[in-house]
């Protein structure tokens, strides 16, 4: 039950994906086969370089929406050993003895692998908001 919303935007994605294969010029495939090689090849040694800045913005943006989903977790997790770090801050918070600053230094470990994420792609994301903008 905790995997199926993150098949939803499975359209979306598809949508991207296409909209970015659709703007490579298609000299390049021409030159490809040209060069012998078949569609496979192509598409591993061509379309997936090119497609680098695009498949780290869908990462970042599933790893993201998948770490600060609160509410389904907390709707489908009913086992502690399943919870995920948003819902045990918010089941320690509802605690009575809990202190404000242990809540605090709580959530700010929950946003550290965010942050590690998001500073490991900046290159691809600096990539891919630099290439919206070019016309194929």
């Amino acid at each position: 039950g905790m995997l199926f919303p993150w098949l939803a935007p499975a359209p979306f994605y598809i949508f991207l994906y296409k909209g970015f294969f659709d703007r490579i010029p298609s000299s390049y495939f021409d030159a490809a086969r040209i060069d012998g090689s078949n569609e496979f090849n192509t598409f591993f040694r061509i379309c997936v370089p090119m497609s680098k800045p695009i498949i780290a913005i869908i990462a970042l943006q599933a790893f993201i929406a998948g770490w600060t989903d609160f509410f389904w977790y907390y709707l489908v997790a009913n086992k502690p050993n399943l919870w995920t770090l948003n819902v045990a801050v918010y089941i320690i918070s509802q605690l009575q003895q809990v202190r404000q600053n242990f809540l605090m230094g709580l959530s700010v470990v929950t946003i550290i692998p965010v942050i590690t994420v998001a500073a490991i792609f900046s290159k691809q994301i600096k990539d891919s908001i630099m290439g919206a903008g070019i016309k194929g």
